[in-house]
């Protein structure tokens, strides 16, 4: 069964109300394969600020953690409340070994958006998918996976099934009414499908 990828690795990473935790392992035992990044990087808006990714700043707590997260994630995930960007700093972050809150993340994961231009083509990889359900959610806010490269995924693999969040770039919470039915669907559709091939 195929999996949206992020590169804030959509099922692990920070998200306030994220799916229930049997419901995760549910969909992480049912989503397997995953293309992190999306097939081609979008261009991200003139102004956009910078992202997290690659850098690894040390914060003095939580507080400074949600507030830089805001800082950074504001513009893909506006209307989070004070109690939710500091749920997401607290399972984004982590305590480096002097008990400050860094990024939870691979610091090398901003090194493929240095020199776009020698980017590997993943179409021929996408192509070679055979058989495997597909559900792409997509933020309509997106800077890295653009509202052209699901269409033509979709042209490309007329079976696949996409969402677009409203009010969210990359990537969304997962917790939005229309993530939660659409995943539900496609595990209860896909997942008893997997189960029956094993």
């Amino acid at each position: 069964v195929g999996a949206p990828g992020s590169d804030a690795g959509d099922f692990q990473q920070p998200g306030p109300g994220r799916l229930p935790i049997g419901r995760r392992r549910e969909v992480e035992a049912a989503f397997h394969h995953r293309f992190d990044q999306g097939l081609e990087r979008a261009t991200a808006p003139s102004g956009q600020p910078e992202t997290l990714e690659g850098r690894s700043p040390e914060l003095g707590g939580a507080g400074k953690a949600a507030a830089q997260a805001r800082s950074v994630y504001g513009l893909a995930l506006p209307g989070l409340s004070d109690a939710q960007w500091l749920e997401f700093a607290q399972r984004g972050y982590r305590e480096n070994a002097a008990g400050v809150p860094v990024p939870d993340m691979d610091p090398k994961i901003a090194d493929a958006f240095k020199n776009p231009s020698a980017a590997a083509d993943m179409w021929p990889l996408f192509s070679m998918i055979k058989g495997v359900p597909l559900l792409v959610i997509r933020g309509a806010l997106s800077d890295l996976l653009s509202a052209a490269t699901v269409a033509r995924m979709a042209r490309e693999k007329p079976e696949l099934q996409q969402v677009e969040v409203a009010n969210r770039g990359h990537t969304p919470l997962l917790d939005e009414p229309e993530c939660l039915t659409a995943i539900d669907a496609f595990v209860d559709r896909h997942g008893r499908e997997g189960q029956a091939a094993v």
